[in-house]
């Protein structure tokens, strides 16, 4: 059996490359590669696959000219069409081997099926592959796996404890104008506020999980406080969906600071 994988299934289950066997060759094009070293934890990925590919259970294959057919849409990635490419010519060349794709983009998972190959996703590993565990798998591959499982429990661990600093800073900051309130023009309080929101669309784009946690924390604060205070009247209606926009704002942000982790997944909407 040939498995040709995708970048989303090795980055969401890295582990798959510990349930190889003597019937089992996985195969990665040299796009999908690309994509995964462009990842969060690129390195870490990209030392993994190394070790994987040094130790045969994987095979990293140059990419080649397109041989998907018409039907399938132009706007497919680079990296999809050379998958599906890979597909079809190595079921040309080795037809005694069942070729499978394994990706969690049910896009492309829908265009293979549709050209008669087998696919699963990372929800089917354990079904698919369940009796190898990992005695197919290279110390040096296992030890990879570790530290990428250890490096994204920290990423997570840091994110929330920034997140919760930075809401601290954040309810300091009406005492911290209130001081000086009576002190300055209110001209000189319209400049703080631009230059803090400055200061946090920098922030938010260089760490996006800790900025979607802290906007999930207030916009959960606001829409409660608009139901548990009716006397606002008609404020009530506007305080409490624009909380729920905050919470919304908040978790696309965190969705797309998790990008390149197993933790994806989760807020990835299947549709």
């Amino acid at each position: 059996m040939r498995i040709i994988l995708d970048s989303s299934i090795l980055i969401h289950r890295p582990d798959i490359l510990s349930r190889g066997g003597v019937s089992v060759k996985f195969l990665l094009p040299k796009a999908a590669l690309h994509e995964i070293v462009k990842s969060r934890f690129g390195d870490h990925f990209h030392r993994l696959i190394c070790e994987a590919s040094e130790s045969g259970i994987i095979e990293i294959l140059p990419d080649t000219p397109s041989t998907v057919p018409d039907s399938v849409p132009p706007t497919l990635s680079t990296s999809d069409i050379q998958i599906l490419s890979l597909a079809i010519q190595y079921r040309k060349k080795n037809e005694e081997h069942k070729v499978i794709i394994a990706s969690d983009d049910s896009r492309l998972n829908k265009i293979a099926e549709g050209l008669e190959f087998g696919t699963f996703t990372s929800k089917s590993i354990d079904e698919i592959l369940p009796a190898f565990g990992k005695a197919g798998a290279d110390s040096d591959v296992l030890k990879f796996l570790s530290l990428l499982r250890r490096a994204n429990s920290r990423y997570l661990n840091i994110s929330i404890l920034e997140s919760v600093l930075t809401i601290g800073g954040i309810c300091l900051c009406p005492k911290f104008i209130g001081f000086f309130r009576p002190h300055v023009s209110i001209i000189l309080i319209w400049f703080f506020v631009a230059f803090i929101g400055i200061i946090f669309y920098l922030y938010r784009s260089k760490h996006r999980l800790v900025y979607g946690l802290v906007e999930l924390f207030f916009g959960v604060l606001a829409s409660v406080t608009a139901l548990i205070y009716p006397q606002l009247n008609s404020n009530e209606v506007t305080f409490f969906f624009a909380g729920l926009y905050i919470i919304v704002s908040g978790l696309d942000n965190i969705k797309t600071g998790l990008e390149g982790t197993p933790f994806q997944k989760y807020l990835t909407p299947k549709i």
